[in-house]
């Protein structure tokens, strides 16, 4: 069946609405440029995409089932009236994408299979509602605005992000001596005497590094606009599948203290069998807060910066610096090729100096004529190590768009050179053609989405023109 197919040319000046004893199946819905309204109670059942382009306008304030993914590349908003709900419900993953971030009232993800998974941020008026299914973030956030809520989230269906993931949940309440109140029910539950007024809550789902291991993946930013002599209760809840290897039953609240970059205890009492940390007395509320194991023992250092650079004699100067270097015995400079696989091409002896801040440099006389992946291997007196984030240097000149590494594996950054990020649109294809991604880039390197093993095909596309700039087979291993 081919897809319904709306020309601006055909509706310019009209308004298409579908009535309440209406309902259409479709394996496609391509809205072109037209004003298109869903009244109360009809519905629409889309077995295929629904895509939104030009200047076509989408309000539904009807019930519109989607079993395809969800693409928005309108002028104007997407939105949700107040009674609208989008149901997605097939059977894999459903990917919500487009240069406009959509604006929905209700959100049900209920699928016999698969998950959404995000490749714009999205807004919610009411309910967020998670019947079956997971949302993957991938790097967006959902922002439930000042009404919007989270509905029935549970182990097994839940909104993440993979450990490394930047993806957020955010809301806005005002709270004025809330007793037990859960905002949002995105899990930081406050009760305070105080009147906090507007606070804005957010969750990420990412990893922390404290001390000397990560957290749960699960932290909270909590921002009152009174942040003071609150003396409140934070009851800090979590999944068991959030632990991130710690071990439950050592789990206490810690938080980062606002322009500081060191992670501080705060203690608390954890309820194993509910899945919760209790903390009172807090008196003002910081930039992040975590759970970490109460038991942890301090890493040789903390790694403030690191920097790699090329010079202008065709070699890379490595710099970084460090603090409150504690039984430290050395770095382990490595490079690689693809990002893949790592050489060591050198090792610097730390100054093992507890409480001041040292710099350390490094040379790569012979780093390869296209692309140069670096590493610090930090390693202290017991042989305990761990692994700085990855710089990349860069010696192809040419202005010849580049995508690379082009053998890799599920959920890697992938890189584009020689153009501009903001100007591109990216498309990923499995073998049969299928469309599985399509974001816009913001800076020279995207996420990929959890893929199987075998062959993908990546388009770059010029968002000016709409042109095919490049393409590119992606190897995943």
């Amino acid at each position: 069946m081919k897809p319904i197919l709306f020309k601006a040319a055909c509706l310019i000046s009209f308004t298409c609405s579908f009535f309440s004893n209406q309902s259409i199946a479709q394996n496609a819905f391509l809205n072109e440029g037209s004003s298109i309204h869903l009244e109360s109670a009809a519905a629409i059942y889309i077995q295929g995409n629904l895509e939104n382009k030009n200047t076509g306008n989408f309000t539904n304030a009807g019930v519109l089932h989607i079993s395809g993914n969800l693409i928005h590349n309108a002028s104007v908003n997407l939105n949700a009236a107040s009674t609208g709900l989008f149901r997605f419900n097939g059977t894999g993953n459903q990917i919500i994408s487009g240069n406009n971030q959509p604006n929905f009232y209700n959100l049900t993800v209920e699928k016999s299979g698969g998950e959404c998974q995000l490749q714009t941020g999205i807004t919610l008026n009411n309910l967020l509602t998670l019947t079956s299914g997971s949302m993957f973030l991938n790097n967006q956030q959902i922002d439930l605005l000042t009404t919007g809520s989270l509905i029935n989230e549970t182990s097994t269906n839940r909104i993440y992000d993979i450990t490394t993931g930047t993806g957020t949940i955010k809301i806005v309440r005002t709270l004025n001596a809330p007793v037990a109140v859960n905002p949002g029910n995105l899990g930081a539950i406050i009760t305070s005497l105080q009147n906090f007024g507007s606070t804005t809550i957010i969750r990420g789902h990412n990893a922390q590094f404290i001390v000397s291991a990560n957290s749960i993946n699960r932290h909270y930013t909590i921002t009152p606009t009174l942040n003071s002599s609150l003396n409140a209760t934070l009851r800090f809840t979590y999944f068991d599948n959030e632990l991130n290897g710690q071990t439950e039953s050592e789990q206490v609240q810690w938080h980062l203290p606002n322009g500081s970059s060191v992670w501080n205890k705060r203690g608390g009492t954890v309820n194993t069998s509910s899945n919760y940390v209790d903390l009172a007395g807090i008196s003002s509320f910081d930039s992040k807060q975590s759970l970490i194991s109460n038991n942890i023992v301090p890493l040789p250092l903390h790694l403030l910066e690191f920097k790699a650079e090329k010079t202008t004699t065709g070699k890379v100067l490595l710099t970084w610096k460090t603090a409150d270097e504690i039984n430290s015995s050395h770095f382990d400079i490595e490079r690689s090729l693809t990002g893949l696989s790592w050489e060591k091409i050198g090792m610097v002896i730390t100054v093992g100096q507890p409480g001041a801040i040292q710099s350390y440099q490094l040379t790569d006389y012979s780093p390869s004529a296209n692309y140069n992946y670096y590493r610090l291997k930090q390693v202290d007196i017991d042989n305990r190590f761990e692994y700085s984030p990855v710089r990349l240097v860069m010696f192809d000149n040419s202005t010849t768009i580049k995508v690379y590494p082009t053998l890799t594996k599920e959920r890697s950054q992938i890189y584009v050179s020689g153009i501009s990020p903001e100007k591109i649109l990216v498309e990923l294809y499995d073998s049969k053609g299928s469309l599985l991604l399509q974001t816009k880039m913001y800076s020279n390197s995207f996420l990929l989405p959890k893929l199987s093993p075998g062959i993908y095909h990546l388009k770059l596309i010029e968002i000016n023109n709409h042109k095919a700039v490049n393409t590119a087979q992606l190897f995943i291993h």
